[in-house]
């Protein structure tokens, strides 16, 4: 787990500033993917939950450096999505194609609310349809398949399998 929080902190802080410089530039949707989220998630369905949470909370520390947000909200919520999601993909057969798809929706929507209900409890209004949260949840599900999958190839680099006489 030590070498994976020491692969995190780099590629948070990398996606980090891809996702504040340029990716604002070049949207889907109207929408911003949140890149950070989605790393951390793909690394919670390929390893365990708690490498997972660990990624989401140094990704979401990085991407609360560069909001105007009370701090600690990304980290917070990208952390309960993981979580909740590592759960019920636990409860799922193992699939490679559905489930990244389907843990992306439903962390999506879970990460959503609850940053809602946190920037609400700390008096921040926020204007949000329901509109914005579909278009968010389709570029999510659509962006995490190749970013699954590069995390999948990563970790095979980092941790591969044992081979077998």
């Amino acid at each position: 787990m030590f070498s994976s929080v020491l692969l995190a902190v780099p590629v948070m802080a990398l996606l980090t500033i891809v996702q504040t410089v340029i990716l604002p530039r070049f949207s889907l949707f109207e929408v911003t993917p949140s890149l950070p989220f989605l790393f951390a998630l793909a690394w919670s369905l390929l390893s365990n939950v708690e490498e997972g949470v660990v990624w989401a909370f140094i990704g979401g520390l990085f991407m609360d450096i560069f909001t105007i947000a009370p701090v600690g909200g990304l980290s917070l919520t990208y952390m309960g999505a993981v979580f909740a999601t590592s759960f019920i993909s636990d409860l799922l057969p193992a699939n490679r194609f559905a489930i990244p798809v389907l843990m992306a929706v439903v962390a999506t929507v879970i990460q959503q609310l609850l940053y809602l209900l946190y920037l609400r409890l700390f008096g921040v209004v926020v204007n949000v349809s329901l509109i914005t949260l579909l278009q968010t949840v389709v570029v999510q599900a659509i962006l995490i398949i190749p970013i699954y999958w590069s995390m999948y190839f990563i970790r095979r680099m980092i941790r591969p399998r044992p081979v077998q006489i």
